[in-house]
């Protein structure tokens, strides 16, 4: 779901990339309602993701070998 930001930062560089490369199509990972509302905003996004719920979070105090 992205950085500090969330994953509205993604989602708009998503954007911009749909509307430099029509044939673009995006698979992404997150709570599914967060990324279905944030890729809603995005006309330029419409039809053009596939969106996989993922529930567990990785927090910055995770160890990247676990």
């Amino acid at each position: 779901m992205s950085g500090d930001l969330g994953p509205r930062v993604v989602v708009r560089a998503m954007a911009r990339m749909a509307r430099r490369v029509p044939a673009v199509h995006f698979i992404v990972h997150g709570d599914d309602a967060t990324l279905r509302r944030t890729v809603r905003r995005q006309r330029h996004l419409k039809g053009r993701c596939e969106i996989v719920h993922a529930p567990d979070v990785v927090s910055m105090n995770s160890r990247p070998s676990h």
